[in-house]
C-alpha cells in the first residue's frame, strides 16, 4: 500500500514538473512571437505595420501579452509613443486606451499623460488635422486619473515635501487641469461613439478624480472657476456625470468660503434641482418636495436664481436624493454651517432650512414607524 502511495506521488510530481515545462515553453514561445510582433511594428513598410498593429490590437486584453508589456515596458511605450504621431495613431490610442485600464501605472511612469498633452496642443494647432481622437487621448486620462500618481501630474503636484514648499499661488496653476476645462466649458459636441452625445463627457470623470483629494483645493479657489463649474449644473444631459465631482468640492472643508459666498451660484444651482412649484408631499421614496409658494413674503425668502432656474431643469428623484444627502452632511458639519451662517445669502439658508427641516421630519416619521 505505501509503495503505490510512493509510485502515485512520484507520479504527480512528475505531472507537476512537466506542467511547470510546458509553462515555461509557452511562455518563451508567446515571448518571441511578441518579440517578433513589436519588430515587425518598427519596419519601415505601412502595411506590415498596419496588420501587426491589428493582431496586437486582437490580443491586447490577453494576460500574456500585457505581462509581456509590463517586462518590456520602455520597448514596448517607445513603439506605442512613435506611432502617436503616425499615420497609425488610432490603432497605437486604441491599444494604449485598453492598457490604461488595466496597467495604468506602468503608463503613468513612462510619461504618456505629459506626451498626451504635447499632442493635443499639436493636433489644435494643426487646423488641417483631425482633432475627433482628441476624446480618446480624453479616455485614456481619465483611466490614468485613477491613480494617485495620474491626478498628482494632472494637477502638476509632486506628492512629496515640495508640494508644502511652494506658495498657494503657484499651486494653484496648473496648464493639463485648465486645458482639460476649457473643453469641457465648450459646447457640447457630439461623440464618435454611438453611445455617447458628449465628446468632452470624459472630462467629468477626471474631474471627479482631481476633485477626490484634498491637494486639490488651491487650484478651485475661485469663484468665477466655481460659477463656470456650476453652470454645467443647468447642463441636464451632463449633470449626472458631473455631480460627483460637485459634491466633492462642496465637502471640501478649505473651500467653504467659497462654495458658500454669496457671489458663488453652486448652492443656489443645487438647489434649483430641489425646489419645486408642486404641492408639498414626501414621497415613498422620501425625497423632499417643497410646499407651494402662495405668501408674498415666502416667495421672496427663496433666492430668485433657485425660483428661476428650477423651472428648465428636470426632475430625477436620483439627483435631488444626492443633493438632500449632501445638504444633510453638511448640515451634520459644524464648520459648514458657521460658514454658510457667514456668507450664504439668507434667501439659500432659508431655503436649505426648509429642506433640512424635511429631512429631519421624514427621519422622526421613519423613525416612528419603526418603533
Amino acid at each position: 500500500m505505501g509503495e503505490t502511495s510512493e509510485k502515485g506521488n512520484k507520479i504527480d510530481e512528475a505531472d507537476d514538473y512537466k506542467g511547470s515545462k510546458k509553462g515555461e515553453n509557452n511562455l518563451q514561445v508567446n515571448d518571441s512571437l511578441y518579440d517578433e510582433l513589436f519588430s515587425l511594428i518598427t519596419m519601415d513598410n505601412d502595411i506590415v505595420k498596419k496588420e501587426s498593429f491589428k493582431i496586437l490590437l486582437s490580443l491586447i486584453e490577453e494576460k500574456s501579452l500585457v505581462n509581456y508589456i509590463k517586462k518590456n515596458n520602455q520597448k514596448c511605450m517607445k513603439v506605442f509613443i512613435s506611432a502617436l504621431s503616425y499615420k497609425f495613431e488610432l490603432l497605437a490610442l486604441q491599444c494604449l486606451l485598453n492598457l490604461s485600464a488595466q496597467i495604468p501605472m506602468e503608463l503613468i511612469e513612462r510619461n504618456i499623460i505629459e506626451v498626451i498633452f504635447d499632442i493635443i496642443r499639436e493636433e489644435e494647432q494643426d487646423k488641417e488635422k483631425d482633432t475627433n481622437l482628441i476624446e480618446i487621448y480624453i479616455m485614456i486620462l481619465a483611466n490614468l486619473s485613477r491613480e494617485k500618481t495620474g491626478i498628482y501630474k494632472i494637477l502638476d503636484l509632486t506628492g512629496n515635501n515640495e508640494d508644502e514648499e511652494r506658495n498657494e499661488e503657484e499651486l494653484a496653476v496648473s496648464y493639463y487641469l485648465n486645458k482639460l476645462l476649457h473643453f469641457f466649458f465648450l459646447p457640447i459636441k457630439a461623440s464618435l461613439s454611438r453611445n455617447l452625445d458628449d465628446k468632452y463627457l470624459f472630462i467629468s470623470h477626471i474631474l471627479i478624480n482631481v476633485t477626490s483629494i484634498k491637494e486639490c483645493a488651491p487650484f478651485f479657489k475661485s469663484i468665477p472657476l466655481l460659477n463656470k463649474l456650476s453652470n454645467q449644473i443647468l447642463v441636464v444631459e451632463r449633470f449626472k456625470a458631473i455631480l460627483p465631482c460637485i459634491i466633492n468640492l462642496c465637502q471640501n472643508e478649505t473651500l467653504y468660503e467659497f462654495v458658500f459666498h454669496e457671489d458663488c451660484n453652486m448652492m443656489p444651482f443645487l438647489l434649483s434641482y430641489v425646489y419645486t412649484n408642486d404641492s408639498y408631499a414626501l414621497s415613498n421614496s422620501l425625497i423632499y418636495i417643497p410646499p407651494v409658494v402662495n405668501d408674498k413674503e415666502d416667495k421672496d425668502a427663496i433666492h430668485h436664481l433657485i425660483v428661476q432656474k428650477a423651472t428648465i431643469l428636470i426632475s430625477c428623484t436620483r439627483i435631488k436624493s444626492r443633493i438632500i444627502i449632501l445638504l444633510w452632511n453638511l448640515y451634520k458639519r459644524k464648520k459648514a454651517r458657521e460658514i454658510a451662517n457667514q456668507e450664504l445669502r439668507k434667501d439659500i439658508r432659508h431655503q436649505i432650512v426648509q429642506i433640512i427641516n424635511v429631512i429631519i421630519e421624514c427621519i422622526l416619521h421613519v423613525h416612528i414607524y419603526f418603533v
